[in-house]
Order: structure tokens, then sequence, then C-alpha cells
């Protein structure tokens, strides 16, 4: 057994010696390329799902020299990817990204594409992705909104035949309506839906023969019914004096309202089709339980400070709540409140504040005394103006946030007090958070120090933050060395918006990522 071993023991070795020897007689040919009976398949495939029906592919290939054109199938209510039956084909493709329209909504399809060369191709790169639910629903408009009904439009012909109207709020105990689409609706395109209740946050569903052909969600109007009418160019003043808790109801027009000192709680509101424009500003002194300010317009002329100013130390308001409103052309803040005075529990959604000088003052400045209950800020947008943008050294007893707002042009007054966006030096309970904004011309070319910056150097003392999705871009001095962020790592995203016309006030974002991930305020997003 031994013997046999060695034998074969020695046959191969001299078998390695012997083509040691070839190896070494013949020169080697170098390999400069390899050839392939095939085209590499595409890799790195992205499906984006746009307007609900329509698909942006994406995808790489190494291949992509030799690669003439390439060529997709789609097969739909296919999720297990088995590619079987009839697809829909899209042959010599050169674009990429490439965008397919007109899918069925609530559909699941399988996505197979492979490069084709000038002889050959690649093998298939297959995924599945599923359409969101139709969406015909035309924009609901402020003139079809009342209190208790609402007209929903669609385009005309477009076949449907039931609209479900449901309350946002779960648990809310406001009305339901289920209507029957007619023949007629469908010729007219649009159907008028009652016995809704006022204020109230709506989901509106319309479908045919089951499947969803158009979601929209809209807000009913204020009840009128028991707040006092002020004529277009009424006697704010008066009417404000007059009021015994019922709230004002104001029609268009313009109002002269002044330095307006509040000796009880306030609230009101005007038609979003027809907001008024009012001079003045609110006071407070004393203790006022609220202020509520719903699609109103007020304008500074350059001349106020301010919309909402605390007086002194007595000063408590209970709660603030701005709504659909717009602020503009005010000298030095949003809010003022230095004097040690409190202030609860602030929300403002679905706001413009605009054209506030600023440059001797804060946009939200709470000084060190004062009190903060809990700022919420939302689908809103901050441009042109403040020094530092929230200045809160209050005492505070909530949470802040901001979420799907957009700023542009903020804190770019070359001043010593410019402390850059956020500043909260009393809140170690309570959690910061800002998600889903736009960051775009915060501070100015050359700018040191703290100007500019997104929070000072140990002028983020709370609990904890929450930064998600948010982006910025031309902003030269939000992560300098003196931030308390010194780079963006984790909380924006450094992107080109691409506004329209920002010089002319047209923030409408063009870019894809950024209306695709949904950032900013809504308004400026054409989706």
């Amino acid at each position: 057994m031994n013997k046999i071993l060695k034998r074969i023991s020695y046959t191969l070795g001299m078998c390695a010696v012997a083509l040691s020897a070839v190896s070494c007689d013949d020169e080697a040919e170098e390999l400069t390329s390899v050839e392939y009976d095939r085209l590499f398949a595409p890799t790195g495939l992205e499906i984006r799902i746009q307007d609900r029906t329509n698909i942006r592919a994406s995808w790489e290939c190494l291949s992509a020299d030799d690669a003439k054109s390439y060529t997709i199938e789609l097969f739909a209510n296919d999720p297990n990817m088995l590619c079987e039956g009839t697809p829909e084909t899209y042959t010599d493709i050169t674009e990429n990204p490439y965008v397919i329209t007109g899918l069925d909504g609530e559909t699941t399809y399988s996505f197979r594409i492979k490069a084709v060369g000038e002889t050959k191709e690649s093998n298939w790169t297959t995924t599945v992705f599923t359409t969101e639910a139709e969406q015909i629903f035309q924009t609901v408009a402020d003139a079809d909104i009342a209190a208790t009904s609402v007209t929903l439009r669609w385009p005309a012909g477009e076949e449907a035949d039931q609209i479900t109207v449901t309350p946002v709020e779960e648990g809310s105990t406001a009305a339901s309506v289920t209507y029957p689409v007619t023949a007629e609706d469908v010729a007219n395109g649009y159907a008028i839906i009652e016995g809704l209740t006022p204020e109230t946050d709506y989901e509106a569903v319309l479908t045919y023969g089951g499947r969803t052909r158009g979601t929209i969600e809209f807000t009913t109007s204020i009840d009128t019914g028991g707040m006092t009418l002020v004529g277009e160019g009424g006697d704010l003043v008066a009417a404000l004096d007059a009021d015994n808790g019922e709230g004002l109801f104001l029609a268009g027009g313009t109002y002269e309202l002044g330095d307006y000192t509040l000796t009880k709680a306030v609230a009101i509101a005007a038609a979003p089709g027809s907001k008024p424009t009012i001079h003045g500003r609110f006071l407070v002194n004393s203790a006022i339980s609220s202020l509520s300010l719903t699609n109103l317009i007020f304008d500074g002329e350059g001349e106020l400070d301010n919309v909402l100013q605390m007086g002194g130390a007595t000063a408590n308001l209970g709660t603030v709540t701005f709504e659909g409103c717009e602020i503009l052309n005010m000298k030095k803040h949003l809010i003022y409140n230095g004097v040690g005075a409190t202030i609860g529990d602030i929300v403002i959604n679905n706001c413009i504040w605009s054209n506030i000088e600023g440059n001797g003052g804060d946009g939200f400045d709470f000084r060190e005394g004062d009190s903060l209950g809990s700022l919420t800020v939302t689908n809103s947008t901050f441009s042109n103006g403040v020094r530092t943008f929230l200045r809160c050294q209050a005492s505070l007893s909530g949470n802040v946030t901001f979420d799907h707002c957009t700023f542009y042009n903020i804190c770019s007054f070359n001043n010593s007090n410019n402390h850059g966006l956020f500043r909260i030096t009393d809140g170690e309970s309570y959690t910061f958070t800002v998600t889903n904004c736009i960051f775009y011309g915060i501070g100015y070319e050359g700018a040191s120090g703290n100007a500019g910056v997104w929070a000072r150097s140990g002028g983020m003392k709370v609990n904890s933050t929450v930064y998600n999705n948010n982006y910025w871009f031309n902003s030269p001095n939000l992560w300098n060395a003196s931030s308390e962020y010194p780079s963006d790592a984790d909380v924006a995203t450094e992107a080109d918006p691409s506004f329209v016309d920002a010089a002319n006030g047209d923030l409408t974002i063009t870019n894809e990522d950024m209306i695709f991930y949904q950032v900013g305020d809504p308004r400026w997003r054409n989706n």
C-alpha cells in the first residue's frame, strides 16, 4: 500500500515539474479583455411611485457602453413575480430614469428589465411594486367649502358611483356621509355633499365598482351662526369691545386695529377664500385664557414691531392659535415676550410669515424670566427677515416642534445678536423636533461666530432632539465651528430645492427627491 502511494506521489510530482517547465518555456499571453456571451443585467433597480399611478424606474448597468437600449415588461396582478401572461412591453428605451404613466390604481405589478445590445442581450432583472389608489379629485377650492357642506370636483365624464366622507380624527363624533353619485354628477364632474360638521377635518373617498378613484382631505369652515359678523371695512375695535365670547367673523377688506389691548378671550375668523387684512396688533397685560386667529392677514406696514406682544410680568396668555394666517411686514418680531410674562401653548398651522425686518429683534422672542408652555408649528413658511429665528430663553414646560415647514432667507442680518435658527436654553425635560423641513439661504456669506448657525454652541439645552427628512442649501454658516452641530450629519441633507422664483415669493420646489419625500410646506409642492 505504501509503495502504491509513493508511486502516485512521484507521478504527480513529475507532472507538476513538466507543467512548470512548459509555463516557463512559453511566454504567457497578456489578458486584456473578456468576452461574455451575454450583457450584464441591470443592477440598482429603483421604482418610485409618482402621482399614485405613474412610476419612475432607474437603474445601473455594467454593460451600459454596449447596451443600445433596454426593454421593460410589466405584468399586472403578479405579486409573486411569475411573469406569466401577456405583459405591457416597452422597447427601445434609452432614457434612464424612465417614466411610465397611466397604470391601474391599487394594483401589484411585477417589473422586469433587460439590456439589449447589437448582437446580444442580458438576463432579466425583476422586482415588484404596487401602485397607489387613483386620484382624480381636483383640489378643493376655498369657495367650495362651507360649514356643513362641500363641493367635490373631478374631470367631467370620469366614472364614479359613491363618495364616502368621514372625519379624519379617530373617535370623532362629527357626522359621516355616504353619497351615491348620480349620472348627472358624473356628467357635470362634481357633487355637493351636505350634512357635515363645522370646523372638522374630513377625508373624502371617490369609488367606482369598489375601486378607489380619488381621495382628498378638507376642513369644513367655521359655523358663523353664533359669531358676530363684521362687515367689510367695519369697526373692528368696537366689535372686539362689544364681543361677549361669541367670536367675530370678518368679511373681506381692510380693518384698522392699532395697538389693541386684550382684556378677554378673543376668537377672530374669516373665510379662507376672502382673508381680510388687519393693520394692528394685540397687547396682553393681564390674564387672558385664549387668542384664536383664523384666516387673517396682519400687515405691520413696516411700522409695527410684532403681531403679539406681552406687556408685563402679570400678563398671562393661556393658548394662542394661528390657523391659515399671514403675518407680513413687521419691524422686529413675530411674537415678543421679554418682560417675564407667561404664554401657554402656541399652535401655528398653514401660515405664512414674511418680511420681518428683525435686525433689532428676533422672530419668536422669549427672554429669560418668561414662561412658555409649548410651541407647535406645522405646514408653514417663514421667509425674508428676523435675526435669531427662535430665541427661547424662557422656562419651557413642553415640547417644541417644527414639521413640514419651509425656511427661506432668514437669520441674514449682520448683527452681534444673530444666533441663528434655534436657541433653547431651559428645556432639559422636553424634546425639540424638526422634521420634513427645508432650509434655504440661512445666514449670509462671510458670517462669523453664531450668525446663521443651526444652533449656537451650548444653546440647545433640551432632553432630546428629533431630526428627520430635513434639507438645507445655500446656508454658508449653518454648520460652522461655533455651532452646536458642526456638520449636517443626522440633522439635514444638502440639496437644492430649485424654487421656481424665490426672489418673487414663489417657493414651489422642483427637486424631484424633495417632492417624492414630501418635504417643506405642502403649499409649495405641486403633487
